[in-house]
């Protein structure tokens, strides 16, 4: 608790922009910037989670098409980095680079969240189907952990959509990632200077 509300939000890898649209949309004073280099997807957000908000909450959110690498250092409240997609720097120098111009981001009082996963099932090949809802259509969603180096710690992923119709799409998304451990993972927060790792 640093004593004040946060209001500026940086979404870096936002994707669709989803978690700056929520927090703009919470209270009448908060911003939101986002970074992502996947173009469509972007727009994808635009046309899906920015639009319907009102004109005043739009003029508060600002989704880039740029690279977290080269977000300018301004003084941001918190730092977001979720859906392990961090996870893409595979060399630990990439990754660092990161962590420390975040931190640069950062006042005293700055907040970096950052989402992980692990157990048994992240060091194997699996594919996980889950039932899901969207505008009154249901489909299936599958995870698939398609390929596992446990030598190279490195994941190739995949998300499969199955339609009731019968129709799919194979590769929606791809991620080709390195994972990296909550204990690595502290240990490079604390070298990229961050004074408290939860």
């Amino acid at each position: 608790n640093f004593g004040r509300r946060p209001v500026l939000l940086r979404e870096d890898f936002c994707g669709t922009g989803f978690l700056s649209s929520t927090w703009v949309k919470e209270k009448s004073d908060r911003r939101a910037v986002g970074y992502d280099l996947d173009e469509p997807t972007v727009h994808w957000g635009m046309k899906h989670n920015i639009s319907p908000l009102t004109d005043e909450e739009k003029e508060r959110i600002d989704l880039r098409i740029a690279d977290v690498l080269e977000a300018p250092l301004d003084p941001i409240d918190i730092v977001c980095a979720m859906n392990f997609s961090w996870w893409i720097f595979k060399e630990k120098a990439q990754l660092l680079d990161y962590f420390r111009s975040v931190r640069k981001s950062l006042p005293d009082e700055g907040l970096f969240v950052l989402d992980i996963y692990g157990g048994s099932e992240a060091y194997i090949e699996v594919e996980e189907e889950h039932d899901k809802e969207m505008d009154g259509k249901d489909f299936n969603y599958i995870w698939d952990q398609d390929k596992v180096c446990g030598s190279a710690d490195e994941l190739l992923c995949h998300i499969h959509f199955r339609f009731k119709d019968g129709s799919q799409m194979k590769k929606a998304v791809t991620y080709d990632w390195r994972r990296y451990g909550m204990k690595e993972t502290q240990d490079l927060l604390i070298d990229a200077g961050f004074g408290k790792v939860d």
